[in-house]
C-alpha cells in the first residue's frame, strides 16, 4: 500500500490508499524472499502468495511474472483481470482499457492491447455459448 501513497500515482489512488476502505485485510509475509529480483512490493506479495500456498497472484512486471512460475505460482496480470472482469460483465472492457491506458503508468504495448482485445473475444463467446447451452 505504501507504494500506491508515492506521488506519481493519481490522487484518487493516493487517497483510496491512505484510507482504505474498512472490508480491506493488509497483510505482510512473515518473510521476504525474492529481493534480489524484485522491487519490495512484488517481493513481499510474492512471498505472501507463497507463505499462504495461493495458486494464483497480480502481478504485472515480467521479472515478477517469471518469479511466480517459478514457485508454481500463476501470475494474472491486470489486463487478464480486466478482461475477465468484462467477460463476466462487470464492467465496460474498452472504457476500462481506455482508462487504464489514459490515466495511468500502466506500460503496454500496442500488440498487448490488441491481445487483450482478442482475449476478451474469445472469452466473452466462449462464457456466452456456455450459457446458452448449458449441458454442452
Amino acid at each position: 500500500m505504501a507504494e500506491l501513497c508515492q506521488g506519481h500515482f493519481p490522487e484518487a489512488v493516493r487517497k483510496w490508499a491512505e484510507h482504505p476502505p474498512l472490508w480491506l485485510q493488509i497483510e505482510s509475509p512473515a518473510a521476504i524472499r525474492f529481493l534480489d529480483r524484485l522491487d519490495d512490493g512484488e517481493a513481499s506479495a510474492l512471498s505472501l502468495a507463497c507463505e499462504r500456498h495461493a495458486s494464483l497472484i497480480l502481478i504485472d512486471e515480467r521479472p515478477g511474472r517469471h518469479a511466480a512460475y517459478s514457485v508454481e505460482i500463476e501470475p494474472r496480470g491486470t489486463l487478464g483481470v480486466l478482461t475477465r472482469a468484462a467477460a463476466d460483465s462487470h464492467l465496460y472492457f474498452e472504457a476500462a482499457l481506455n482508462i487504464l491506458t489514459t490515466r495511468t503508468r500502466f506500460r503496454h504495448t500496442p500488440d498487448l492491447i490488441e491481445n487483450a482485445r482478442q482475449q476478451y473475444e474469445i472469452l466473452y463467446r466462449d462464457l456466452r455459448n456456455r450459457s446458452r447451452n448449458p449441458g454442452r
